[in-house]
């Protein structure tokens, strides 16, 4: 072993940008059938069975309709889809191919994330070997499935806006590798959670001279805010494992961090039913979703890829007593009562403000008194949940008007 160099342990940068294969729609597309120009789509039953992403405009960043169809079958200019879109594309329509894997090679000039308090777990399971005999030291072991996990926190803040339209913030491959998919509504960039289908990501994690290139990441976020403090968002990946190896950002390229001030949570609106007067400290939003790997005996020794089985976006907040003729929080607890409107809202700056809307049947599960040095508050939890058929239970918005 040579002499070292130093490597300081400060010194990490971290680049995550969405898998997938960008594709434009050609010919004269239907709800089910659409050509796709270039070709390229590989054998018969390559994409059966898989999910591609339909927008109603050239780029996926200028569509106002975002939705997910299964591939039935296919040639290699053509897509059958199993379900009709609620749209009949165009021509020079937007159309993303699932990728799960693949590294879309991000860069510092286009895809680094600010993050703050950066880990990472190689997880590998030991496979021992308890054969009895006569030696009482154990025969060797090898390490058969590993995988990686990642977890940091990023600045809940907006990336500006271009006009009075909302730019897509920086965390937005993070926040798709967790369930949501991205809508433009007017001039705003809003999530909502995607039960049809999703993006992975791919994160490099350079560690001063030494990079893990992590393919297939899908996760969890839980938002956490706080009276007097930056939003954050903590994330938490699983991805497919990859040795370290020797490697460092560009350093003298242009960086693409967003250069916006994460906004501090004061003057901030939070509404319960019609009451936009609710006096907090806290609110909290875990989308509680979990991670399952698939594991195929034809693949390496790591699963095959990550999958999101279900979420549960789960929460809190901290609302002062208040007497029961103003609101009855007990009340709504103990009948169940749909709470219609949950809202909170981070910034007050067109381009670099948040909105947090949990649906209109997110009902409360837990409350009980408590002391906040000599203020009584209720300690509220509430459970966000969806009506049938619908993914309405968390819209999240970058507002850009």
């Amino acid at each position: 072993m040579a002499n070292p160099v130093a490597q300081l342990t400060r010194r990490t940068v971290i680049l995550a940008k969405s898998e997938g294969s960008d594709k434009t729609a050609t010919g004269s597309p239907s709800k089910t059938v659409i050509d796709v120009t270039g070709g390229g789509l590989g054998s018969s039953q390559e994409l059966a069975g898989t999910p591609a992403v339909f927008g109603n405009q050239s780029t996926y960043d200028t569509s106002t309709t975002i939705e997910t169809a299964i591939i039935k079958s296919h040639t290699a200019t053509t897509l059958t889809l199993a379900n009709e879109l609620s749209f009949t594309p165009s021509s020079g329509n937007y159309i993303k191919l699932d990728a799960y894997g693949t590294d879309p090679t991000p860069t510092v000039a286009a895809n680094p994330i600010l993050t703050m308090d950066p880990s990472i777990t190689i997880n590998g399971e030991v496979l021992e070997r308890n054969a009895v005999r006569y030696q009482g030291a154990p025969l060797p072991h090898q390490i058969g499935n590993r995988s990686v996990e990642l977890s940091f926190s990023c600045e809940l803040k907006g990336n500006g806006k271009t006009g009075t339209v909302a730019d897509v913030p920086e965390i937005d491959p993070l926040l798709k590798a967790c369930g949501f998919k991205r809508t433009l509504s007017t001039n705003d960039r809003v999530y909502v959670p995607d039960s049809t289908s999703y993006d992975s990501c791919t994160i490099y994690m350079y560690l001063d001279q030494m990079v893990y290139k992590i393919v297939g990441c899908i996760g969890n976020v839980n938002f956490k805010l706080e009276q007097g403090q930056y939003g954050v968002a903590e994330f938490t990946f699983s991805g497919k494992y990859v040795d370290l190896a020797d490697g460092a950002p560009d350093v003298n390229g242009s960086w693409g961090y967003s250069t916006e001030m994460p906004p501090i949570l004061n003057s901030a609106a939070l509404t319960l039913d019609s009451d936009t007067s609710v006096s907090a400290s806290t609110f909290e939003l875990d989308m509680g979703n979990e991670v399952v790997d698939l594991k195929n005996m034809s693949n390496s020794a790591s699963p095959e890829r990550f999958f999101l089985a279900s979420r549960k976006p789960v929460g809190s907040l901290n609302p002062q007593q208040v007497v029961t003729s103003d609101y009855n929080f007990h009340n709504k607890w103990a009948q169940s009562t749909a709470i219609s409107a949950i809202k909170c809202t981070l910034g007050s700056t067109a381009g670099n403000k948040l909105e947090f809307d949990l649906g209109s049947v997110t009902r409360l599960s837990s409350i009980a008194p408590a002391d906040d040095a000599g203020l009584r508050r209720f300690d509220i939890g509430f459970q966000c949940a969806s009506a049938v058929n619908s993914d309405s239970d968390v819209q999240l918005k970058f507002l850009g008007g």
